[in-house]
């Protein structure tokens, strides 16, 4: 019982202590491509757009989480508009009657 486990873990233990590397680090690409749906079809660009990762549809080249994400920008600063001590406000309109209704025009009889 001994040999057949130590035949079956043998395959693994040798496995465990194989020294292949990463397969991304290995790959040498000259122009990457990473291609995000749209609108209007899928658009391939040369660095990866951290803010469209949900749209990503494939890469070709090193993986996107091997760029360093760009900082966001600082949040806006809002600030309420100046006050205004006197507004002139346009007078409220008068409702007029309008214009004569035409009379409707008869069909035109086909012989």
């Amino acid at each position: 019982m001994r040999k057949i486990l130590s035949l079956l873990a043998l395959p693994a233990l040798i496995g465990a202590c194989s020294s292949e590397p990463d397969p991304e680090s290995v790959v040498h690409i000259d122009d990457p491509l990473y291609c995000y749906r749209s609108i209007g079809g899928v658009h391939c660009f040369e660095a990866p757009y951290h803010r469209d990762e949900r749209r990503m549809v494939s890469y070709y080249g090193p993986a996107p989480h091997y760029y360093a994400r760009p900082l966001l920008p600082p949040p806006a600063q809002l600030y309420a508009p100046p006050t205004i001590e006197q507004f002139g406000r346009d007078p409220e309109p008068v409702p007029e009657p309008g214009a004569p209704k035409a009379a409707p025009v008869p069909p035109v009889q086909r012989r």
